[in-house]
């Protein structure tokens, strides 16, 4: 199938028409030309249009019917009455709605692929459809609308979640800018953010992948602790370490930026087998690399992106004056004994809301389970706490843990009466293999109470890296 792609420069003057001229006037434009060395868009003009809609024009009640191969291909915007955030329920009435919906629209297509374009029994949505076909320059055949009745799809609209992410981003994208720049990368790569997560530092994905940069366990483990009591995933810093890593380690694999951006979700294997069937060039690689997991969301990963770009960069244009959250400020200490949280709630200086804002890291157990800050934790404080909080809190009786974070990073656990290695190693989401090397015990059922396992080694990322995040106070 062939269609018409027009230019970047002409879409996007399509799409700026209806916005208003003093907001566009207010701000310097920015073109994606400007970083077409390492991050081209020719080629993609029709996905990242498509994309900027749905991030700008289209809110989440707003559901687009298109072709999942040509985006430039959109049949119908069905408007709902009620958004689905935090409705369950209406979450799952709309699902049953829309699916009718786009059956009804896989049913039209069907028909002309039956009946013919020139059938007396084609009805005004028939025609209207075939219009729109030839519109993108497809050959109008029954073949055509036989293919095109299997491709489609509908997008709910986001114009509401990137405003937020837009607004949430600066509390920490100078920051993330300046690591993907000691990390030798583009700092453009940090609007990624949008397409993830919408900077949404506390996101949770349905399948597991968490915080900003969206690390499933497997992979950010190679990077970050990740245990009962601490997930650096959800830490912006030092997760954006990681994924500045994960970034230049894919780079190096693939040397290609759409390529590597792309295996941000895809996976670098992946990548690496479409290079090897279709080359350097992306464009063909989107068309033809045929793959199990080489769908819809892949294939879009970097069109989305460039279209997260333009829309950041250019934010005036669709969304007038922003105001943006301040940029994050704290102090950072390091406990030298164990403490209960009441003992922080007793601080008048402190909010307990506030402070599991600033640690995303330690988790859930930690605030409502054990309810004890072990040793050695860093815990970021409003700025210009740090020494105040910790003067306090040498007034206070340390509480015993049987954990503790030691000076390298590593965390120690004291065995107590009962414990076995097995169910250490469930508690600390580790094996017992590994309990086993890091400790260096050669039999499982020789552990006694009292004894101090590591039970979680050295953070990946490096002391560094970790003492790197006692900022941004400014």
């Amino acid at each position: 199938m062939r269609f018409f792609s027009p230019p970047l420069a002409l879409i996007f003057s399509l799409l700026l028409s209806t916005a208003p001229l003093a907001a566009y006037q207010s701000q310097s434009p920015f073109s994606l030309s400007e970083i077409a060395d390492d991050f081209p868009a020719q080629g993609f003009e029709t996905e990242i249009a498509f994309w900027t809609r749905v991030f700008t024009e289209w809110d989440e009640k707003h559901i687009i019917f298109h072709d999942m191969r040509d985006l430039g291909l959109i049949y119908h915007v069905q408007v709902m009455e009620k958004g689905i955030r935090h409705d369950d329920d209406e979450k799952e009435r709309q699902r049953e709605v829309l699916k009718e919906a786009r059956e009804a629209w896989e049913d039209r297509l069907a028909e002309i692929g039956r009946w013919g374009t020139a059938s007396p029994r084609l009805q005004p949505v028939h025609l209207d459809l075939i219009r729109r076909v030839r519109e993108r320059g497809m050959e109008i055949t029954p073949r055509t609308f036989r293919e095109l009745s299997e491709q489609v799809r509908y997008q709910r609209g986001v114009r509401d979640k990137y405003l937020e992410g837009l607004i949430r981003s600066r509390r920490y994208l100078d920051r993330i800018e300046e690591i993907f720049q000691d990390h030798g990368l583009p700092k453009v790569l940090a609007l990624m953010g949008h397409v993830e997560s919408s900077f949404d530092f506390n996101a949770y994905s349905k399948v597991g992948a968490v915080g900003i940069w969206q690390f499933m366990r497997s992979t950010g483990r190679r990077y970050l602790r990740i245990n009962r009591y601490i997930d650096e995933r959800r830490d912006p810093i030092k997760a954006t370490h990681a994924a500045a890593r994960y970034i230049s380690e894919n780079h190096e694999k693939l040397g290609n930026w759409p390529f590597t951006v792309t295996a941000y979700n895809h996976g670098p294997y992946g990548m690496l087998r479409a290079l090897k069937r279709h080359g350097n060039d992306f464009r063909q690689t989107v068309d033809h690399y045929q793959s199990r997991t080489f769908g819809f969301a892949s294939r879009n990963f970097y069109p989305s992106f460039l279209a997260a770009i333009e829309v950041d960069r250019n934010y005036r244009r669709y969304f007038g004056e922003v105001e943006f959250d301040p940029p994050a400020a704290f102090d950072t200490i390091r406990l030298e004994n164990g403490y209960h949280v009441s003992h922080l709630e007793k601080l008048s200086a402190l909010d307990l809301e506030q402070l599991q804002s600033l640690n995303p890291h330690l988790t859930r157990y930690v605030w409502q389970r054990s309810r004890v800050l072990p040793a050695g934790v860093e815990l970021h404080l409003p700025a210009g706490q740090g020494e105040k909080v910790e003067a306090a809190l040498a007034s206070f009786k340390p509480t015993s843990s049987p954990v503790t974070v030691a000076a390298d990073g590593s965390m120690l656990y004291r065995v107590r009466s009962g414990n076995t290695l097995g169910s250490i190693a469930r508690s600390f989401g580790t094996s017992i293999r590994s309990l086993m090397r890091w400790n260096g015990i050669s039999n499982p059922h020789r552990i006694y109470a009292g004894q101090l396992l590591v039970v979680s080694p050295p953070s990946p990322l490096g002391e560094g890296i970790r003492s790197s995040t006692s900022g941004p106070s400014k």
